[in-house]
């Protein structure tokens, strides 16, 4: 290898099976199964308060359902207008107050960006 330049190392290789139509192999049926497989096994995690919350106490993004947190990341790329933010929205309960918050952030993509707090009585408000 030349200085500077790390060699290139081989990647493993997936075998996938024939498809029953031919000498192709079924690509569809192959990641079918892989992501079964995956979701059997996986288990769901309590997203995190972001660190920009700054509140003290017991504070989690609201979840009624297990695996159903209230926590929403949206991206908007226009890169005619070299524009590249985010919003970030999180329905937070405070238990030590009980006490809903919907916590707001947006900016720039890569910055930790504005955000609000928004208290309310309950979570339907």
């Amino acid at each position: 290898a030349k200085a500077g330049i790390a060699p290139v190392m081989p990647q493993a290789q997936v075998r996938l099976a024939p498809s029953a139509a031919g000498t192709k192999p079924d690509v569809d049926a192959h990641a079918r199964q892989e992501l079964e497989r995956i979701e059997a096994t996986a288990k769901p995690t309590a997203i995190p308060v972001h660190k920009s919350y700054g509140m003290t106490g017991e504070n989690k993004v609201w979840c009624e359902i297990e695996g159903e947190d209230h926590d929403a990341l949206l991206f908007k790329v226009d890169l005619k207008r070299d524009e590249m933010r985010f919003y970030h929205l999180q329905l937070v309960y405070e238990a030590n107050k009980d006490l809903f918050v919907l916590f707001t952030r947006w900016g720039e993509i890569g910055e930790t960006g504005m955000f609000q707090r928004t208290p309310a009585a309950s979570k339907e408000e």
